[in-house]
């Protein structure tokens, strides 16, 4: 089925409803094609968490009580005092497969990026990039850590990201966040966009089955790249996933929740132990695709 896009005036057919079928040839092939109009594309910005999104961590001290079903790499964290940290972790299953579509994908000309958008400090993520990037060719320096995500006012702990940070390829300007979907498994990342936020369930290398999770991912992107006009990535995204409107009012009214700040004479620990099943409650309306569960 030929999907309708445009930019500008200009409109452009493509087809794409096979395009997770096709070969790193094949989407080089269909990204020349996109020009033949002579319209300017929008491509997809993608951007990533990391933490129980692609993998699991257990670093020394900080999770010695973490318990890791298995273990794919173990590295060194410089701390930038002296000393150093290890740290074990276990990847996601299917983390290779999404690595080879980002690249077929990005050199048909349908995605820019994509980034790193976690929530550690720069020199953990800069020990555990070549694990999650061994050719260096995926993410390069697009690296956003935990000082460019928003702080929640005192006195809650957590920070929200902001997509519409993401600077453009040229580095003039940022981009619109409606080209931009973020891929994370915490719902206090989506208050600010959660039209441009695909959930994911939590990798917690527990031995639980967690064999489908990013194959659904590449999935629902590719049906956000066959049925999004002009560019909006995240209305498409939204039109694509169950109970979405259900979602979008659970993190309105938790927002409005963080907004009042801690009730007085309110209990600090309890109030987020409370505002923290919201956050699980908010995600959970979304987990329904059963494709991602074994039967």
């Amino acid at each position: 089925v030929p999907t309708r896009r445009c930019t500008g005036q200009a409109v452009v057919m493509l087809h794409i409803s096979c395009i997770s079928r096709l070969s790193l040839a094949a989407c080089r092939h269909l990204g020349a094609c996109r020009w033949i109009s002579g319209a300017s594309e929008q491509p997809l910005v993608l951007a990533f968490d990391i933490d129980e999104t692609l993998l699991k961590p257990k670093i020394d001290r900080a999770h010695s009580h973490r318990k890791l079903s298995s273990t794919d790499f173990s590295v060194k964290i410089d701390l930038g005092d002296g000393t150093v940290a290890g740290c074990v972790g276990s990847l996601r299953p299917g983390l290779s497969h999404l690595l080879d579509w980002i690249r077929a994908r990005r050199s048909a000309g349908l995605l820019e990026g994509p980034w790193i958008f976690g929530q550690g400090a720069p020199s953990y993520i800069n020990a555990i990039l070549p694990v999650l990037d061994p050719d260096g060719d995926i993410f390069g320096d697009r690296i956003f850590s935990k000082a460019h995500c928003t702080p929640m006012k005192p006195p809650w702990p957590w920070v929200m990201k902001d997509l519409s940070t993401i600077p453009t390829e040229t580095g003039c300007g940022v981009h619109e966040s409606k080209r931009v979907i973020l891929i994370d498994n915490n719902a206090l990342s989506a208050l600010l966009h959660p039209d441009s936020t695909l959930m994911v369930r939590d990798w917690n290398a527990d031995g639980a089955w967690d064999h489908r999770e990013l194959w659904r991912v590449t999935e629902l992107l590719d049906r956000t790249l066959e049925t999004a006009q002009c560019g909006d990535y995240a209305s498409a995204h939204v039109a694509l996933t169950p109970n979405h409107a259900e979602f979008r009012e659970r993190l309105a009214l938790l927002s409005a929740k963080l907004e009042l700040g801690l009730p007085e004479g309110a209990d600090f620990k309890q109030t987020c132990q409370a505002l923290w099943k919201d956050v699980v409650v908010s995600k959970e309306v979304l987990m329904v695709d059963k494709s991602a569960k074994r039967s």
